[in-house]
């Protein structure tokens, strides 16, 4: 069965936006990213309980309580994603068509939501990060959003 993307400008198959063979290796290349940062997670304290949650926005005085508590948590980091990824600019004079940008920011997103749901498995906080794709382009690596410290 062929999935069809059924956002944005292309309503095509997905199987039409990279090669399988290129997606296989975009997907193993993502997949490392976020991967790494869950394997340097600590284990969540048994004394805080309940699940890992999800947090849309974070300030820095809510960090300072989750590490008051020894409760481990992740950013979901967009950048380190295109960054990444085989298909993305990586320099600032790059050009970024509008199919490039449509299906790297289907892959980002794809792999956000995988990073989310293994981080909340591992009873991990998940921290999600604005994406807005056209904003990780090299040429704007000085505004892309910093997780507060």
């Amino acid at each position: 069965m062929i999935s069809c993307r059924d956002s944005g400008p292309y309503h095509s198959a997905d199987s039409l936006s990279w090669s399988v063979r290129e997606q296989k290796e975009i997907d193993r290349k993502l997949k490392r990213v976020w991967e790494s940062t869950l394997a340097e997670l600590p284990d969540r304290p048994p004394r805080t309980g309940g699940p890992g949650l999800y947090h849309d926005r974070m300030l820095p005085e809510d960090l300072s309580r989750l590490r008051k508590f020894g409760i481990p948590y992740v950013f979901g980091d967009p950048a380190k994603l295109y960054i990444a990824h085989p298909k993305w600019p990586k320099q600032p004079s790059d050009e970024l068509d509008e199919r490039t940008l449509y299906y790297c920011s289907q892959d980002i997103d794809s792999h956000l939501k995988s990073w989310e749901e293994a981080a909340l498995e591992r009873r991990s906080d998940y921290i999600r990060v604005r994406n807005d794709a056209e904003l990780y382009h090299p040429q704007y690596r000085d505004r892309w959003p910093q997780p507060p410290g």
